[in-house]
């Protein structure tokens, strides 16, 4: 996603006649472009909470279908995505018990079955392991996965030989705290520099969920999961722009009505981050601890994923559903 960067003096509607209020238009699509330039998962509190100290509210209940010829087409997409989403979301809650009690299974001696349905060879995570920093990078980009090392030049780390200098390691920050991150829509992983190796194997993992076809409950989750979350960010896209192009027009009453569409996506787009958590993350952190002798787990890996597995059993978003769990009994 583009982001654009308005050196133009801010068109600022002083005061607002419906809603008494001093809405500066311009900042409106500028934030909002800026927030979805993010990885959207990563910022959905600060996002709705900025939509909705935005939204007057007298304007709360109108949509910009309610005037002709003002995006009803578009209004039309946004909705339909949304009740897609809806109703996958429907499904993950219907099944959120096994979710928060299943646990990677073993399967015979050399296969593992996680919690999605996507079967790992024990041999190969034990392989990965087993690999030096370089030739860990070298297998995952054979896989044509595309690979960029952030450099950390204050605790350089195992990778620090194949990062790439010309990113810089703010830009990574501000996407995510995690140490790395596995990107389906760009089949990319971003890993820092200074992260274990074990972290680098977290995320290729993610990559062998993402490209599971086995349903479980019924229907194939992450890749669904993912094909809805672009959907949804796409059509965020397009709404921002609809806003931008308001504001240049001088046209503030239907860029603030269309603020209405982008919470309702936004707010939708913050939700998948639970299952995030509960099905991909968990499922992962339990395969590092419960299986760390079999796939060679290094004890630094491993006290990386019970450290991980304590922050789920304390997130607001996970808490309440694995605080009966055995792993977050014992934090």
């Amino acid at each position: 996603m583009n982001v654009r960067t308005n050196t133009s003096e801010p068109a600022v509607d002083k005061q607002n006649s419906r809603s008494g209020i001093s809405v500066d238009f311009t900042f409106l699509g500028e934030t909002l472009k800026f927030m979805f330039s993010k990885r959207f998962h990563r910022l959905p509190s600060f996002l709705i909470l900025v939509l909705s100290c935005l939204m007057p509210s007298s304007f709360a209940a109108q949509s910009p279908e309610s005037k002709p010829n003002s995006g009803e087409e578009l209004i039309t997409r946004v909705q339909s995505a949304l009740d897609r989403a809806d109703e996958f979301q429907r499904w993950l809650s219907s099944n959120e018990n096994y979710w928060a009690s299943c646990r990677p299974k073993r399967v015979g001696q050399r296969l593992i079955h996680l919690c999605d349905g996507t079967q790992i060879s024990v041999s190969l995570i034990e392989s990965l392991f087993k690999k030096s920093p370089g030739e860990l990078i070298q297998f995952i980009r054979s896989e044509g996965i595309h690979l960029q090392v952030i450099c950390n030049p204050q605790d350089q780390g195992v990778f620090f030989p194949f990062c790439d200098p010309k990113v810089a390691r703010e830009s990574f920050r501000m996407v995510t705290g995690l140490h790395g991150q596995y990107i389906p829509s760009e089949n990319k992983i971003v890993i820092q520099s200074n992260a274990h190796q074990g972290s680098l194997v977290h995320e290729y993992l993610h990559y062998l969920q993402f490209k599971n076809d086995q349903p479980t409950k019924g229907r194939i989750y992450k890749s669904s999961r993912v094909k809805i979350e672009k959907d949804l960010v796409s059509l965020m896209d397009e709404v921002i722009g609809v806003v931008q192009k308001k504001e240049r027009e001088g046209n503030k009453d239907e860029a603030l009505r269309w603020v209405k569409p982008a919470k309702d996506l936004g707010t939708m787009i913050a939700s998948f981050s639970k299952w995030q958590k509960l099905i991909d993350e968990r499922s992962l952190f339990l395969l590092f601890i419960e299986n760390k002798e079999i796939l060679r787990v290094t004890p630094q890996d491993e006290g990386l994923a019970v450290k991980n597995m304590g922050f789920l059993c304390k997130d607001p978003q996970t808490s309440p559903i694995l605080s009966k769990t055995s792993e977050c009994l014992m934090k």
